[in-house]
């Protein structure tokens, strides 16, 4: 399943909101070397066996496969 996700990195806490147009995920991990991007596939990948970054792998909009 694809879906579109925003993120926004180095937020106090972790947390998961559905929006109409996907979802978007606050993370904990900075945005440097790619910290934020392994916080966010090691939490999908917990709560839905798989996760990929298709597309957007430098930026806060992200389509992911899941």
């Amino acid at each position: 399943m694809l879906m579109a996700v925003k993120v926004h990195p180095n937020s106090k806490h972790f947390k998961i909101e559905t929006r109409e147009n996907g979802l978007e995920i606050w993370l904990t991990e900075p945005a440097e070397d790619g910290k934020a991007n392994r916080e966010l596939i090691k939490k999908l990948k917990k709560r839905f066996g798989s996760c990929k970054i298709l597309k957007g792998a430098t930026s806060s909009k992200k389509l992911l496969e899941i």
